[in-house]
């Protein structure tokens, strides 16, 4: 017989598959502050949650303003 958490983890990976959206923002390309590189990787990744999911977007300079 196998553990129950073997069982569990084979569980929950069928029911919940994990997906990700990401955004990547890069210094000192995309911005100046880590506060700004943040808020381009942050606005990116939306774009990306909003338009294809599963997918990596990369900002690019000026995206957002500040």
């Amino acid at each position: 017989m196998k553990p129950a958490y073997a069982i569990l983890s084979i569980l929950v990976f069928v029911l919940l598959p994990v997906r990700a959206s990401m955004g990547l923002a890069t210094f000192p390309h995309d911005a100046q502050t880590p506060h700004d590189i943040i808020r381009q990787a942050d606005e990116m990744m939306y774009v990306v949650k909003n338009t294809t999911r599963d997918n990596i977007g990369v900002a690019s300079r000026g995206m957002v303003e500040t």
